[in-house]
């Protein structure tokens, strides 16, 4: 069908398209046929009722349900004529539908964006050195050694002390008093990282059967703190296995505290390498975008940011609009740039894919599922099955392409080898 297209920006088409009266008779002709054979008319019998009875009971209804058909028909023709593949619902503009006569409407689609060329001058990035100390080292050994930790009952009573195993009971402060908290009594590490801050710094010291009331986190202006009322049911001493040769022995097939402390070292190297491979790709990315601009699709953008609102109103446990106007409004504004900035990488790494042939094959997903069952110790096939479930293979997906963008361009800008970034954020983190 004859069918025109322009594009209104590089991220959205309009396709003007005209269908002759002749097709639009055929359509009609053969939806009376089908409308014959099937309506119920009385006095008729059924494949005998004059066209000009039908056309009186249900010509507007079938008219307009042919409308829909039609205009479907012919703007998926249009979009495999000019090699379109739409991202977002079309737009349509379209008149009445009219025996015997053409019919033009307009569709207005989003499309992904496409540049001339991909700039890659001037990108320059820092890569910093991966190092390992002996601080590093020590730290994951008495990681280990707290879990290898035993408790003993004391030999005489006495107050709590950090890396101790105690027990509390906790009451909560709801409507002017304090009330079961809904939880049995909680069986605690006091040592950083094992409990929250608030409860390591309040319970060193007390005694058993003592109480003391403990607020966590900020509050915010206008609402009530989150206070527990604590009470000290029993402490147990936790003691730590010796850093010796059995000690290795006991954590898998090390002989010597040395090859542990030398699997440690490798192990803690190559999570310090894939950190910074990340960071270096998030900079590179930055950088690659700040030097291709693109015209996003709107609807995406908009999508997108809905979707990270409210990810950010859930983990704040609240829906946003509790916020000042102030804080609200400096919410909206980073989360739509953060929003733009994730569609704009999205659709620039899918055009240098385009433009350089990059794509992610089957054996990358195979020889990528492999990796991550070693590291695991999930069998591949189960694998498989989960991240068919929740959908996780599209990220396996896009983080392989990132990969092959990241070593197809890295040859390209200059990397160099720096102590440290300067006046950088680390994008990762935020």
């Amino acid at each position: 069908m004859p069918s025109t297209m322009k594009r209104i920006n590089p991220a959205v088409v309009e396709f003007a398209i005209e269908v002759p009266a002749q097709e639009i008779d055929t359509h009609v002709n053969k939806a009376y046929s089908r409308l014959s054979r099937e309506a119920k008319v009385r006095g008729f019998r059924r494949g005998k009722v004059p066209r000009a009875v039908l056309k009186r009971m249900f010509g507007p209804a079938m008219l307009s349900e042919l409308l829909s058909e039609i205009v479907s028909k012919f703007f998926i023709e249009s979009l495999e004529e000019h090699g379109v593949e739409p991202i977002s619902e079309p737009e349509i503009d379209a008149g009445e539908l009219v025996e015997g006569q053409p019919f033009t409407y307009t569709v207005k689609v989003e499309t992904s964006p496409h540049l001339e060329e991909i700039n890659f001058d001037g990108i320059e990035i820092s890569r910093l050195p991966v190092t390992v100390s002996r601080e590093m080292i020590d730290k994951e050994l008495e990681r280990l050694r707290s879990a290898l930790a035993t408790t003993v009952e004391l030999d005489e009573p006495r107050p709590a002390q950090k890396d101790d195993m105690v027990t509390l009971e906790m009451k909560r402060w709801v409507d002017d008093g304090w009330k079961d908290a809904g939880m049995p009594p909680q069986e605690l590490v006091l040592s950083e990282g094992a409990v929250p801050s608030e409860i390591l710094a309040a319970v060193p010291g007390m005694n058993v059967d003592e109480e003391k009331e403990i607020v966590f986190g900020d509050t915010p202006k206008g609402e009530e703190p989150v206070r527990f009322l604590s009470r000290l049911v029993s402490v147990r001493q936790r003691k730590l296995p010796d850093l010796d040769d059995e000690f290795a022995k006991d954590l898998g097939d090390f002989d010597t505290l040395a090859l542990l402390e030398e699997d440690i070292e490798k192990r803690t190297r190559e999570s310090l390498e894939k950190n910074e491979e990340d960071r270096l790709r998030h900079e590179l990315f930055d950088a690659l975008r700040d030097k291709n601009e693109m015209v996003l699709p709107p609807t995406i953008v908009g999508k997108q940011t809905q979707m990270m609102k409210a990810q950010f109103a859930g983990m704040l446990g609240k829906a946003g609009d509790d916020a000042d106007d102030e804080a609200s409004a400096k919410i909206d504004e980073g989360t739509g740039e953060a929003a733009r900035n994730m569609v704009h990488q999205h659709f620039l790494l899918q055009e240098v894919a385009r433009q350089h042939d990059l794509e992610v094959v089957e054996k990358d997903v195979e020889d990528e599922l492999k990796r991550m069952s070693e590291r695991t110790g999930i069998p591949v096939p189960k694998l498989k099955a989960e991240m068919a479930d929740n959908r996780r293979m599209s990220e396996v997906m896009t983080s392989l392409l990132e990969r092959k963008v990241f070593d197809f361009v890295a040859p390209k800008v200059k990397i160099v080898d720096a102590e440290q970034v300067v006046d950088k954020k680390d994008d990762t983190e935020e």
